[in-house]
């Protein structure tokens, strides 16, 4: 008998944890088919999220408002931020159909480069560096005395040890492979941010934590964050373990105060 009760007692435990991953799923299926409302002629998540991040509208004015709320209200808010960054620190989130590391985390958040091209010239030589859509690159060196072409490289991907080890690039003169290199630097997809303040940044209190104080750059990452964690979770990448649970908890409890701004 006693043995029945302590599995029972297991089974009620475990039952009465909270799943947040369907808690998260159900609260951004309500904030989707808002977006969707809000914006019939968007067809792309992705475009939306864009428009909730840059644009004037109910979410993105809720936030910035508890962001610098010195009431309960902002500071129950900013707690679920810190909650939330704490967490993913604690327990990496990482699409596993990345090409590479793109953690979602907001100490080294990658953030999409709209830059993609790249024109200048240098010492009477054209320098074009663009990025395709496909995410190609090429580049050309252009004379300007006849406008000939002396050096052309491309490449499948952003991938500038791959132009260092080209044999045509290192006969190059030096500042030549110097201007290439930061030409290519600037057109990078997706650059490195960090939202956690260093000293000499002014700072907005986060939880325990100091994040650079720009409300709107902040706002967007905010939600950047959880939409990276939403298509985590639907394209169906994530193990539905503990720890990450976890994570979902105060996720799930942004996108609710999504909802709220909503009413």
């Amino acid at each position: 008998m006693p043995t029945f009760n302590a599995e029972n007692a297991e089974i009620w435990r475990e039952l009465c944890e909270v799943d947040y991953f369907t808690q998260f799923i159900k609260s951004w299926l309500a904030f989707n088919a808002w977006m969707r409302n809000a914006y019939p002629d968007i067809r792309q998540d992705r475009d939306l999220i864009e428009i909730i991040k840059e644009q004037s509208n109910p979410v993105r004015n809720k936030i910035r408002s508890l962001l610098t709320d010195t009431g309960q209200h902002g500071q129950t808010f900013r707690n679920m931020v810190a909650d939330l960054h704490t967490q993913l620190e604690t327990t990496y989130l990482i699409p596993e159909r990345s090409a590479f590391e793109k953690r979602i985390t907001f100490v080294e958040m990658l953030e999409i480069n709209p830059t993609s091209q790249r024109s200048f010239s240098h010492s009477r030589v054209d320098y074009s560096i663009v990025r395709l859509a496909t995410g190609k690159i090429e580049i050309k060196l252009i004379k300007q005395s006849d406008g000939t072409i002396f050096y052309e490289f491309k490449q499948d991907n952003h991938n500038p040890p791959e132009l260092k080890a080209n044999i045509a690039f290192q006969q190059l003169k030096p500042t030549r492979q110097v201007k290439i290199l930061e030409g290519l630097a600037s057109i990078e997809p997706y650059k490195k941010i960090s939202w956690l303040a260093r000293p000499e940044d002014d700072s907005i209190s986060i939880g325990s934590y100091k994040f650079k104080n720009d409300i709107n750059g902040l706002c967007a990452a905010i939600i950047e964050i959880v939409y990276q964690m939403r298509c985590l979770l639907f394209h169906g990448e994530l193990v539905p373990r503990k720890s990450y649970n976890l994570v979902y908890e105060p996720a799930y409890r942004i996108v609710k105060v999504f909802l709220d701004a909503l009413h």
